[in-house]
């Protein structure tokens, strides 16, 4: 037999070992689980929610006299001033003086105040904890995609409702409208920006757990993970600052298929 016959076969029987050996190791070692660094970064804290676009006031327009209107002055979303003509009426049909309209006020204002009993106290704690007054607000309108309206928290919740499964309490914010292009009763969404954590430690949202009402992770340490307790603050949509108990680079684990345990041995793959 050649010399090159031996190694076509040794070579094959090496490669089919280091395979069986691999295989071996995967199936017989730790199981793998998904890590994540504790990271340094800027967290932005948001609340998004949805709403309606109200006047700051409505007031009531009102004519001398009734009648079939002749011309209409002012075109909708105009700005006008106290005194200025908005219509002008058919003299011949005026017989009577046209009923005013009522003033109207926020709807979703006048349903809250008309509630004898607001929500529970934990309930609005926690909407408050998140909302101050000032805090800057972006408003957006499915009608014209791309374009922002910028303002502010003008009055954070007096009480919560029930309203379906959720407990609710109604944000009031003042927004600036210089084209006068958000036009009154709009369904909009709302982002406001309740918190900024300028360089603080990060981790993802998924890797804070909760163990005897305590919120914590698993820190891996060699091969091994364990449980740490830890203080949370501020959070985004996807990430969550980190007030104690954590250092910079530390590897926590993510939310695994299968539930690690305290002490537990894995393999670590970082995301």
């Amino acid at each position: 037999m050649s010399l090159r016959k031996v190694l076509w076969f040794v070579l094959p029987a090496v490669i089919l070992g280091a395979l069986g050996w691999w295989i071996h190791r995967r199936s017989s070692g730790p199981p793998e689980a998904p890590f994540a660094r504790v990271q340094r970064e800027r967290l932005v804290s948001t609340l998004v929610t949805n709403g309606r676009a109200e006047p700051w006031e409505w007031v009531a327009v009102r004519a001398e006299r009734p009648g079939l209107i002749e011309r209409v002055a002012v075109e909708k979303g105009a700005r006008v001033s106290k005194g200025a003509v908005i219509a002008e009426v058919e003299a011949r049909e005026a017989h009577t003086d046209l009923a005013t309209d009522s003033a109207r006020v926020f709807p979703a204002q006048a349903e809250l105040e008309g509630l004898k009993q607001g929500g529970r106290t934990v309930d609005l704690a926690e909407i408050e904890s998140g909302l101050a007054r000032g805090m800057p607000v972006t408003i957006t309108w499915g009608a014209l995609p791309g374009r922002q309206w910028k303002g502010t928290v003008d009055q954070v919740p007096i009480e919560v409702a029930p309203l379906a499964t959720r407990q609710v309490g109604e944000v009031l914010c003042t927004i600036d409208n210089p084209g006068r292009e958000l036009l009154p009763g709009t369904n909009i969404n709302a982002e406001i920006v309740s918190q900024v954590v300028d360089h603080g430690l990060v981790i993802p949202k998924e890797a804070l757990r909760r163990q005897s009402n305590r919120a914590g992770v698993l820190l891996l340490r060699g091969e091994q993970v364990f449980w740490r307790p830890i203080t949370p603050g501020a959070s985004s949509v996807t990430r969550r600052a980190v007030l104690d108990g954590l250092a910079e680079g530390d590897a926590v684990a993510l939310a695994p298929d299968r539930a690690l345990h305290d002490g537990e041995r894995v393999r670590p793959v970082y995301r």
